[in-house]
């Protein structure tokens, strides 16, 4: 909160400020995606090779589109329900 208070106090505005919350908040969802992806495809790597079927792509970007829409929309509602305090009325 006091990080925000100082960005707010040097001339961020309130939107300036939700918006690097949303996307520090979206951050670690798309580096788990990433990292957790790619360690699951290198993980059935050898059952790949020896299995008939391929990777069902279909059900992996449905998955994926889910999670960073959850992701999204629960980000959106924490920095929407954050007070950012608005700066007060110079005088």
């Amino acid at each position: 909160r006091g990080s925000l208070a100082v960005l707010h106090a040097i001339g961020f505005t309130r939107q300036r400020l939700a918006l690097i919350l949303w996307l520090e908040s979206l951050l670690p969802v798309v580096l788990g995606l990433v990292i957790g992806g790619g360690g699951g495809l290198l993980a059935a790597t050898p059952l790949l090779q020896t299995a008939r079927q391929g990777i069902p792509w279909d059900v992996l970007a449905t998955s994926t589109a889910s999670t960073l829409l959850v992701a999204s929309l629960a980000g959106l509602l924490a920095v929407w329900l954050l007070a950012i305090p608005r700066r007060p009325a110079e005088e």
